[in-house]
């Protein structure tokens, strides 16, 4: 057990992901090989630590593409009813638990709420790829 630990401390050496300056060479092989899996309009990765920065990486990217093609007033966010997105200042406004909103308010105004879509049902042995929805 020691020796696997001592092994990957020398391929994991310390670094962070989150300013992309110098990731370790475990992350830029990791992003390489997923990369070459991905289908050709996808061809960037970006790691983080938790969902609810993800989540909030995600919605900040999309406005900012938004803002750099001139589509200034796509702004909102759709998030699900009964969904928990996160914790972070943005991923608590999308997630539907008011109790979280009245404690981080105010929160971002450019949120909508949906309805949850209804479960996707199938039977394995019988499934065509037509399931019913229930």
């Amino acid at each position: 057990m020691k020796q696997a630990m001592t092994r990957q401390l020398d391929v994991l050496p310390s670094g962070t992901v989150m300013r992309y300056e110098h990731p370790p060479q475990v992350t830029v092989d990791y992003a390489a090989a997923l990369v070459a899996l991905l289908p050709a309009p996808l061809r960037h990765v970006r790691f983080g630590n938790t969902g609810s920065q993800m989540t909030e990486s995600a919605a900040m990217l999309s406005r900012f593409y938004r803002r750099m093609t001139g589509e200034t007033d796509r702004h909102t966010v759709i998030a699900l009813h009964e969904a928990c997105h996160g914790t972070g200042p943005l991923a608590t406004a999308l997630t539907d638990e008011p109790i979280l909103h009245d404690y981080s308010a105010p929160i971002d105004g450019h949120v909508v709420h949906v309805s949850t879509p209804p479960p996707v049902t199938c039977d394995p042995g019988a499934c065509t790829g037509e399931c019913d929805r229930r």
